[in-house]
């Protein structure tokens, strides 16, 4: 039964007493930018290749001829700036930042661009790493975007509950492997997301058919969720990644993904 108020006229139930529910305030994008669909990229567990995952569907999506930005939430451990080349650098202006832009038009904003040391990031508090994405979400003008990636971190610290919690996502993808150790903290994961009312959109198993075990499939059954694609273990991407070349490597790896995220 709804819980009956004494509300004085606040106008929000008509003066009946009863308010409908509400959802969350979200905090908006810089006012300068105008992004259509916000994505978030989660693992659960460190190395299961999320941010490999994210650059893979950055550049898939440029190629369709999207305007596509990556922002890296991984506060703690920015892989992003590694995996592309930047011949824009990130740009200070008087209404905020200006992203990192790669020759293909790809925009990219992570702590590593912007700090000189990353020491200082690395041993910084959960709390100001949630600070510091908060910041980079408002703070940074992007214009306009059809998809933004949010790269987040392993596990459910402080900047995947702010994201989660904060941000207006338009959905969630995890990042499993077909091992059952990595596949109980993306369960964690997805709990909080339904706990959030967060749509989750599937799982991209990663690693697949390399180490053995249906993580990713029993994940799959549990949660009513589909494997909407499968990464295999292949050197070019590492190499690639490593090589700060991942844009140029065309391949036709996670192509319902992209698929998907191309027509939302």
């Amino acid at each position: 039964m709804a819980e009956k108020h004494e509300c004085g006229g606040c106008g929000g139930c008509g003066g009946g007493g009863h308010h409908p529910p509400q959802e969350p305030q979200k905090t908006p994008v810089n006012e300068l930018s105008k992004v259509k669909k916000v994505i978030a990229l989660a693992g659960g567990k460190g190395g299961t290749g999320k941010s490999l995952v994210t650059g893979l569907l950055a550049a898939g999506l440029v190629r369709q001829g999207k305007q596509v930005a990556i922002l890296d939430a991984d506060i703690g451990g920015p892989a992003i700036p590694l995996m592309f080349a930047f011949p824009q650098s990130v740009t200070r202006g008087e209404a905020g930042l200006y992203p990192a832009i790669s020759d293909s038009g790809l925009k990219a904003m992570s702590i590593s661009l912007i700090t000189e040391n990353e020491m200082d990031i690395i041993t910084t508090r959960g709390a100001a790493m949630a600070g510091i994405t908060e910041q980079l979400w408002t703070g940074v003008i992007w214009d306009e975007i059809d998809v933004l990636l949010i790269d987040l971190p392993p596990g459910l610290g402080d900047v995947t509950q702010f994201v989660f919690e904060q941000l207006p996502l338009d959905g969630v993808l995890a990042v499993t492997t077909p091992q059952e150790v990595a596949n109980q903290a993306v369960r964690r994961t997805l709990h909080l997301a339904g706990e959030l009312r967060v749509p989750v959109l599937g799982l991209v198993e990663n690693f697949s058919e390399s180490f053995g075990g249906t993580g990713a499939e029993t994940v799959s059954r549990e949660f009513q969720l589909p494997i909407i694609d499968s990464l295999p273990l292949d050197p070019r991407l590492s190499i690639a990644a490593d090589a700060g070349g991942l844009e140029a490597l065309e391949t036709a790896y996670l192509a319902n993904t992209i698929r998907l995220l191309a027509d939302m």
